[in-house]
């Protein structure tokens, strides 16, 4: 795979299958968000993306919260400068929708 110049939002990507892929994006040339609601595991993910060589920044988000996801996307976009590709990681309880739908971008490309 090669993502030179792509930016590639995960979230739930502070740990388990969502951190997994957030690093073989970045071993791919992505620049990566991480984001997730343990901020401390999400600048250990990014310090060790980082690390690797990778580009990787970090935006603490609970996708439980009305328009999270729209703020998220937003934030990904302004900081990193554009969005290729979400991929949502995240795992909620049965009390909680899926995050796959709450998760929408709706940027521009």
């Amino acid at each position: 795979m090669n993502f030179n110049g792509k930016v590639v939002l995960v979230t739930g990507s502070t740990t388990g299958i969502g951190e997994a892929c957030v690093r073989v994006f970045a071993q791919s040339g992505a620049a990566v968000m991480v984001s997730g609601r343990n901020e401390q595991r999400g600048h250990q993910v990014v310090a060790a993306i980082r690390a690797a060589g990778g580009h990787a920044e970090f935006a603490a988000a609970d996708l439980r919260a009305a328009g999270a996801s729209d703020r998220l996307v937003a934030d990904t976009v302004t900081r990193l400068g554009a969005l290729f590709l979400g991929l949502s990681a995240c795992h909620m309880t049965s009390t909680y929708k899926p995050c796959s739908r709450t998760l929408r971008c709706t940027t521009r490309m």
